[in-house]
């Protein structure tokens, strides 16, 4: 039997492929070769499109010629037109009941998912049939017309996507086939979540192509045209098939494919036997873990180690420049050890015990590049560092079971204000487990409060990088003149350049990057850079859209780059060739573009675009993204939903686009109405418009209509206890009866947060801030101040109790409260007394 380097894969391409199959990262795409040779449900051979094509115009008595025969988009438009029913009949007895043949080898592999050409029911069949050594315990069959569920809504279960239709809904609620030209023209304007979902995932995702010609695909021909980049990321992709002529490879070679030429079953034959061979000296850990969690785990998590795989992905970097730090950068040693870092590091030598440690600061403050030099410490000292993706949200079940049976693992994740909630559930998790789990992070100083709410005392540890010590300033002096990195400040003396970091950069590293390597301010610098930019509009659409995005610290993934911006690959590429070089401003990673640094994006954002170019941004991300998110990939907080509800979020968008905001809100409600977030948003955006109450209301009401959720109550109660206070000094009756309404919204918005197992502390701030105002408004003596103050007692009461208020710093802000409380039951007592 050959082995897959007999069957034409390099040894590199080899390795890479077993790598990427154990760790779960490949799809797999299926034609009607996969399906070649099974029995259908009427006892003839399924065979490929040419033959069953012929097979209804002799059945169907059509009359076309022998070419036209062979063609099944005619052919089946032509039988459908002269007896839809008996076509429907036809095709059942045909595709329903099928009995597979090699295709539960399939099964063996843990894929990411299956997509699938075919209608029949081949898998389903092969599935149920059982196989000791299945990977999975479930098939999650799916047809293109359902709602995308991220990978997480179906635990342990492999998600089968049928994107032409399925045999067996034809006549029910699921009825409609893609085969007939009308039908691939439908199916390519539809707004069907699976084949944008599929055309997002091929772009970048690798893929094993399996039977299927890729030639005939007209709904998803953009799709399979633009090439496949996942080897830009580490993993190439294949297509297999019993029968591939020269002219062929070759354009599947120009579609980044590697063509394999063979049997399918004994190319999966043996693909299972190589893998069966490298799981024996791979993760011994994953063989101890629950089904599904290793791969799971490590589509959250890159193991880093002492090569760095993602330079593949990574183009254009310069550290000393103020790049973003790679980890590349921090394995060449080019990064400053800074005193915070070094105390951090501390922890490191406490391996058993559950805590998360993390590093804050400003903008542009070290906090990247301290972490990533924690992990090359943890790599160093013996520990697995595994890096946080931020291509799908963190599963706090999935982690914590990995980390159960791997107590070498050390987590890190940069920006993790996204993440806090699940981080502190891992934490409290392994602890009851009597298991260690180490976390290093990092936030924005003006993200820590969620840090301290979400994170228990026991676990954490804070580290701030401020402005740099004398002794840091020294180091990092030292550091770049060893790299010649100096600048004109080469000649000088590095206790003078300390100096003027000291005083003409206030010590802070963002300043003093600028100085030293450009010597002029920051401002200046980046306005150089972005100017030099955008020497066309078309490269200024661009950039446009990737600093939308980037400017939260996300980059724009590819797929939604395309998408946002209308134009094709090859012309992207040329697009950006220049931007991607030294002197340019654009990086690509295995997540996408973005600019050199998130700074660069948030001063273009404000400094170089127009509003209405904003305007048209925003619109591009949001028409890109909103078909890629339903509540199920909400639930998963995955990077679609992430990047969506950053620039759906109203003070942003005020910020962003001005009077142009509301504007903005109405424009996108057909994308987005069905989501109760955007009615949210947008409730709180029309509720700072004098006048705007009633509609905000009502989009607040229709919010809750959409979702029972505690934020959207929070949003209710936030509306009406700003209302209450503009109406106070005209219509002191009404304005008391919207605070009492909003003291309500707001009281479930803490039930439902319980009944749910989480603590939100926004339902508090906003009563607490409009009741200390309202008890300013009101004097002692008016009969509306005692139930209000009673109210208060009740609340901090709740806020004793609640979760969110648990740590060291909530409980700080409940004493706050009592003394504040304690103050105005003194004020009315003399108030009492006096009359």
């Amino acid at each position: 039997m050959k082995t897959l380097v007999e069957l034409g894969i390099s040894q590199e391409d080899r390795d890479r492929l077993l790598s990427g199959l154990h760790e779960g990262k490949y799809n797999l795409l299926l034609g009607a070769g996969a399906s070649y040779g099974c029995a259908g449900g009427d006892g003839q051979e399924l065979r490929d499109g040419a033959t069953l094509s012929t097979e209804i115009n002799a059945h169907f008595r059509l009359g076309l010629n022998d070419s036209e025969a062979e063609k099944l988009p005619l052919t089946y438009e032509e039988a459908e037109s002269t007896n839809r029913s008996a076509l429907r009949s036809w095709l059942r007895a045909r595709f329903v009941g099928c009995q597979s043949t090699w295709q539960h080898l399939l099964f063996q592999i843990h894929w990411e998912r299956i997509w699938t050409f075919n209608i029949d029911d081949v898998l389903d069949n092969a599935f149920e049939k059982g196989d000791s050594k299945s990977v999975f315990k479930y098939l999650a069959s799916r047809d293109w017309k359902e709602k995308v569920e991220p990978l997480d809504a179906t635990p342990n279960a492999l998600q089968l996507v049928h994107l032409h239709g399925r045999a067996r809904d034809l006549g029910r609620q699921l009825d409609g086939l893609v085969f007939s030209i009308p039908e691939y023209a439908h199916a390519t304007r539809s707004p069907q979540q699976w084949h944008t979902s599929f055309r997002t995932h091929y772009l970048e995702k690798p893929f094993i192509v399996c039977g299927a010609s890729l030639a005939e695909e007209v709904d998803l021909a953009d799709a399979i045209r633009t090439k496949n980049l996942s080897r830009a990321n580490g993993f190439p992709s294949f297509i297999v098939s019993f029968s591939l002529d020269d002219a062929q490879k070759e354009r599947m070679r120009r579609f980044n494919l590697v063509p394999i030429v063979c049997p399918l079953d004994e190319f999966f034959a043996a693909v299972l036997r190589e893998l069966g061979e490298y799981k024996k000296t791979a993760e011994a850990v994953a063989s101890r873990l629950k089904p599904g969690t290793y791969e799971r785990f490590l589509g959250e998590f890159r193991r880093l180690d002492i090569r760095d795989d993602s330079t593949n992905a990574i183009e254009g970097t310069d550290f000393y420049g103020g790049d973003e730090p790679t980890w590349k950068d921090i394995l060449d040693n080019l990064d400053t050890t800074f005193t915070a870092t070094e105390q951090a590091s501390t922890l490191l030598d406490h391996p058993s015990e559950c805590y998360a440690v993390l590093l804050h600061g400003d903008r542009v403050s070290g906090k990247t590049v301290g972490l990533l030099r924690l992990a090359r410490l943890a790599l160093i000292k013996g520990f697995k560092p595994f890096w946080f993706r931020h291509e799908e949200g963190i599963n706090a079940d999935v982690v914590a079971d990995y980390l159960s049976e791997d107590d070498r693992a050390i987590l890190f994740i940069d920006d993790a204000s996204n993440y806090l909630e699940a981080i502190g559930k891992v934490l409290k998790h392994c602890k009851a487990s009597k298991k260690g789990a180490r976390i290093f992070l990092t936030l924005r100083s003006a993200r820590v409060r969620g840090f301290r709410i979400d994170v228990a005392d026991e676990f954490r540890h804070e580290f701030k990088l401020g402005p740099l010590p004398l002794r840091d300033a020294a180091h990092f002096v030292q550091k770049r003149r060893l790299a010649s990195r100096l600048g004109k400040h080469v000649g000088r003396k590095d206790s003078e350049i300390i100096r003027d970091i000291k005083d003409r950069c206030r010590s802070e590293l963002l300043e003093t990057v600028s100085y030293i390597e450009f010597s002029e301010p920051l401002r200046e610098r980046v306005r150089k850079i972005v100017l030099a930019a955008m020497s066309t509009g078309e490269l200024r659409t661009l950039l446009a859209r990737i600093v939308c995005v980037h400017r939260f610290g996300f980059a724009l993934p590819m797929r939604v780059t395309l998408m946002a911006t209308g134009v094709q690959l090859d012309k992207l590429g040329n697009l950006i060739t220049d931007q991607l070089k030294a002197e340019g401003i654009l990086v690509r990673e295995p997540r996408g573009l973005r600019l050199r640094h998130r700074i660069l994006s948030e001063y273009a954002w404000t400094d170089f675009f127009t509003e209405q170019e904003r305007y048209d941004a925003m619109s591009a991300i949001v028409a890109a993204l909103a078909p890629l998110v339903n509540p199920a990939v909400i639930r998963a907080k995955g990077i679609e939903h992430l990047i969506l509800r950053e620039v759906l979020d109203q003070e942003h968008v005020s910020k962003s686009i001005g009077s142009k905001a509301l504007d903005f809100y109405e424009e996108h409600e057909p994308y987005l109405g069905w989501s109760s977030r955007y009615w949210d948003q947008r409730a709180l955006l029309e509720s700072r418009v004098e006048s705007h109450f009633s509609k905000a209301y009502s989009y607040s009401q229709k919010a809750i209509s959409l979702e029972q959720h505690a934020f959207a109550y929070t949003s209710l109660g936030t509306i009406c206890m700003r209302h209450s206070l503009k109406l106070f000094e005209r219509n002191r009756i009404e304005a008391l009866k919207y605070y009492f309404e909003a003291e309500e919204a707001l009281t479930t918005a803490c039930n439902l947060a319980v009944d749910n197992g989480n603590a939100y502390e926004h339902p508090y701030v906003s009563f607490f801030a409009t009741t200390k105002q309202l008890l300013h408004k009101l004097s002692p003596s008016d009969t509306e101040f005692e139930p209000i103050l009673e109210l208060l007692r009740v609340w901090l009461q709740r806020a004793k109790d609640s979760p969110a208020f648990s740590t060291w710093w909530g409980q700080q802000r409940v004493r706050e409260l009592q003394a504040f409380e304690i103050k105005e039951r003194m004020r009315m007592r003399r108030s009492s007394q006096r009359s």
